[in-house]
C-alpha cells in the first residue's frame, strides 16, 4: 500500500504510451487489488476492483468525433478535452465492440475469482441489463437496486458467495469487517472532502475502502487550466485534510502502470505523458496494520 505522496511519485515516474497504443475501451483503466485482512489466526481474502466504463455519451469528450449527422456540443473544448482521437475506444465504428469488451471484461473478473466487489462508474441501462441476464451464470449480483431510467450511475456488483448488506451507499462485509463505498467524486477539493468525511462518519466497520473515480489529480494543474476550474482537487491535499479532520492516514493500492486515467491536453503539461491516477482504491482505517493490498492483474483491453 502507498501513501498519497508515494503514489504521486509513482505516477510521475510512470511510462507513457502513445494514443494509438492505448487499448482500454474507456479513458479509464480497469484497476483491481487483492485485499487480505488478518484477524488473529484467520485470514480473509477478496478482490476489490474499480472501472469507470465511460458512458457512451462521453466518448465525444476524448475523440472530438461526433456521431454521423451530428455536431459536437458547443461546451466541448477540444483543446482541453481531447487526447484519444486515435485510440480504438474513440472510433465511432467500434462502439459496439467497445461495449462488448467491457461486458466480457467484467464477466472475466467474476469467472476468475470467487470473492469480488466490483465498483463501476458511468454505467448505463443497456450495460446493466446485459449484465443482469448473466448474473446467475457467473454467480454475482447487484448490491443495490438499479433504476434503468437513470442514464448514468454507479453500480456495485458482488460475488454471490459473499454475505453482505447494502447500507448507507456501502457494501458491508461483517466478515472480515470491511465496508466498500463506490464513488464518482467531483473536481472540487471541498466537495470531495465533504463526501469522504460523510462516508467515514457513517461507516461502522473497522476498515473502509473508498473505491472508484476520484477525479483527483496527483499533482497541481497548470495555472491556466486551474483558472478554468476544470479540476482543483489534488491527492496529497485531500490526504492531508483526511488526516487532520478524520484522524486516519489514507493508503492506496497502485496500478502496475502507475497511472489509471488518460488525460493528455486537459491536465498534463507534456502531451504524451499520462500522469493521472483518478481511479483509486483507498483504505481508511485508524488501525490498518492487519490489511494488505496487492495489484491484481485484470486488464480490460482491445486485443
Amino acid at each position: 500500500m502507498f501513501t498519497a505522496l508515494q503514489l504521486t511519485k509513482l505516477v510521475a515516474e510512470s511510462k507513457a504510451c502513445s494514443q494509438i497504443n492505448y487499448k482500454s475501451p474507456s479513458d479509464h483503466k480497469s484497476h483491481a487489488q487483492r485485499v487480505k485482512v488478518s484477524n488473529g489466526n484467520e485470514e480473509f481474502e477478496i478482490v476489490v476492483a474499480t472501472f469507470n466504463v465511460l458512458n457512451p455519451k462521453y466518448v465525444l469528450y476524448q475523440s472530438g468525433i461526433p456521431p454521423k449527422g451530428k455536431e459536437l456540443p458547443s461546451w466541448i473544448n477540444m483543446e482541453t478535452q481531447a487526447g484519444l482521437e486515435q485510440a480504438p475506444a474513440s472510433d465511432p465504428k467500434r462502439q459496439a465492440e467497445r461495449v462488448s469488451i467491457i461486458f466480457e471484461g467484467i464477466l472475466t473478473l467474476f469467472r476468475q475469482h470467487q470473492k469480488v466487489v466490483l465498483c463501476i462508474q458511468e454505467c448505463w441501462p443497456e450495460l446493466a441489463a446485459r449484465l443482469f441476464l448473466q448474473k446467475k451464470n457467473y454467480e454475482f449480483e447487484f448490491a443495490q437496486n438499479v433504476s434503468l431510467k437513470t442514464n448514468n450511475f454507479c453500480l456495485t456488483i458482488i460475488s454471490s458467495s459473499l454475505e453482505y448488506e447494502f447500507e448507507n451507499e456501502m457494501v458491508i462485509l461483517k466478515t472480515p469487517g470491511i465496508a466498500v463505498a463506490n464513488v464518482h467524486l467531483g473536481f472540487s477539493t471541498k466537495e470531495n472532502m465533504l463526501k469522504i468525511s460523510d462516508l467515514i462518519s457513517r461507516n461502522v466497520m473497522p476498515y473502509l475502502f473508498v473505491v472508484g473515480d476520484f477525479n483527483i489529480q496527483t499533482r497541481p494543474l497548470s495555472k491556466e487550466i486551474g483558472q478554468e476550474g476544470v479540476c482543483t482537487a489534488i491527492l496529497e491535499q485531500i490526504a492531508k485534510a483526511i488526516q487532520v479532520v478524520d484522524s486516519c492516514t489514507p493508503l492506496f493500492g497502485a496500478h502496475a502502470d502507475g497511472w489509471t486515467n488518460w488525460n493528455v491536453r486537459k491536465n498534463c503539461l507534456e502531451p504524451e505523458k499520462n500522469w493521472d491516477h483518478f481511479d483509486n482504491i483507498m483504505l481508511l482505517s485508524k488501525n490498518p496494520k492487519n490489511v494488505t493490498m496487492f495489484f491484481e492483474d485484470w486488464n480490460v483491453i482491445y486485443n
